[in-house]
């Protein structure tokens, strides 16, 4: 995300204005504000059933192997 950007969501965030935070933020408030775009930015892909980097991906079966599979577990009793 460019800076511009980072700035923007940090202050729509914490209600200041672009010229307050260059005046009284620093770097870990870019930090912090990253990571938690980052975090919502995943839980929202998780609400709606993306698959994320940090999130596993579904497995791709054909048909035939998951019949093959309810078949092995059927056979088992």
């Amino acid at each position: 995300m460019s800076l511009t950007l980072t700035i923007d969501s940090v202050c729509k965030r914490y209600g200041l204005l672009p010229s307050e935070f260059l005046n009284r933020g620093n770097s870990l408030d870019l930090y912090v504000a990253d990571i938690a775009q980052q975090f919502e930015t995943y839980v929202h892909n998780k609400h709606m059933n993306k698959n994320t980097p940090s999130a596993p991906e579904t497995p791709q079966l054909s048909e035939s192997e998951m019949t093959a599979m309810l078949e092995r577990v059927r056979n088992k009793k």
